[in-house]
C-alpha cells in the first residue's frame, strides 16, 4: 500500500509484528519520530474513532439540492 510505504520511508511508523489472524497481516506502530512530528507526548493524545464526525450521507446517496429562487422582474 502506497500510504503505508510512505509512512515507513519517513520512519513515522514501523512494523511491530504480525497478527495471528487469517493471512497473518503485518502490524504497525507509531515511532518516536511520529510522536515528535505531531507534538504528542503519549499515544493516548491521539483522537479516538468516536471523536470523528460521521459522514452526512452514504456513498451513492444523493445530496439534497436547494431549489434556486428566481426573482421576478
Amino acid at each position: 500500500d502506497y500510504t503505508i510505504q510512505k509512512l515507513l520511508e519517513k520512519e513515522l511508523v514501523s512494523i511491530i509484528g504480525r497478527s495471528e489472524g487469517p493471512g497473518r497481516p503485518l502490524l504497525y506502530g507509531t515511532s518516536v519520530k511520529f510522536m515528535d512530528y505531531f507534538g504528542l507526548k503519549s499515544i493516548k493524545d491521539l483522537p479516538q474513532p468516536k471523536d470523528f464526525k460521521e459522514p452526512d450521507s452514504e456513498i451513492g446517496e444523493r445530496a439534497p439540492v436547494e431549489e434556486e429562487k428566481r426573482e421576478e422582474e
